[in-house]
């Protein structure tokens, strides 16, 4: 059986932060409440280099991806459990 087309509509993915399993759009870096708790300057460093989703696979993506997740860990340990 063949594979449906990609929508990017309505595709999706796991929310970047690390250890949230929340699924959203592929349109968006993660979920709102962890999205919202980065840095703004991350956020529009993201935003230019996701494109839609079309940025993900580019080298300048998953630099800033990597980075994200590591300040997003950060912001993990300085609240605690």
């Amino acid at each position: 059986m063949a594979s449906p087309p990609f929508n990017a509509v309505s595709a999706q993915h796991n929310c970047n932060w690390p250890g949230c399993t929340k699924r959203v759009s592929i349109k968006l870096w993660g979920c709102m409440p962890h999205w919202s708790q980065l840095p703004q300057e991350l956020r529009d460093r993201i935003y230019r280099c996701w494109n839609g989703g079309k940025g993900q696979n580019t080298d300048r993506y998953r630099a800033v991806l990597h980075e994200s997740q590591h300040v997003a860990r950060a912001l993990q340990e300085k609240a605690g459990p």
